[in-house]
C-alpha cells in the first residue's frame, strides 16, 4: 500500500481459490478500517478452464510446408 500501486492485477486459479478468497476479505478489511488499498482487477488463468488444460496445435498444414 506505501507503493502507490492504484491497480492491482488478481490472478485466478482453481487450485488456489480458497486462499484467493482469504486475500480478498482481508483486503476488503483493510479498506473498511479506513486503509487504501490499490483496486483489485480480476485476471484469469488458461489453468481455470478446461478448453485451455491440453496443449493445441495452431499450425496449419500450409505453414508447416
Amino acid at each position: 500500500m506505501d507503493a502507490r500501486f492504484n491497480l492491482m492485477l488478481f490472478q485466478h486459479t482453481k487450485k488456489f481459490q480458497d486462499e484467493e478468497m482469504n486475500h480478498l476479505l482481508a483486503m476488503r478489511k483493510l479498506r473498511d478500517s479506513g486503509y487504501v488499498i490499490p483496486k483489485i482487477t480480476p485476471m484469469f488463468a488458461a489453468e481455470s478452464f478446461d478448453c485451455y488444460l491440453c496443449p493445441k496445435d495452431f499450425v496449419t498444414k500450409a505453414v508447416r510446408g
